[in-house]
């Protein structure tokens, strides 16, 4: 997900460089606690990361298309993961 989010990055889907570093700080959590293999956590990191990024739609600070594409691939996470 942080290579969508970066895609998303070089396309202007985001205001400012805030909302990137945001979302990228959660993934990279994310993606050790997947090495870890601690489920728990990984939920727990991917529902902060839903919530962050329905922070961002309200806030403008992430197009509408970065927005949907993200967060139906967090749903399939938590699906995985939850």
């Amino acid at each position: 997900m942080i290579d969508m989010v970066e895609r998303f990055e070089a396309e202007g889907a985001f205001s400012d460089d805030e909302a990137v570093r945001a979302l990228k700080m959660h993934l990279t959590a994310v993606k050790r606690f997947e090495q870890d293999d601690s489920a728990d956590k990984v939920a727990k990191h991917i529902e902060g990361f839903k919530l962050l990024l329905n922070q961002q739609l309200e806030n403008e600070a992430i197009s509408e298309d970065a927005y949907d594409a993200l967060m139906a691939k967090t749903k399939s996470m938590m699906g995985q993961w939850g």
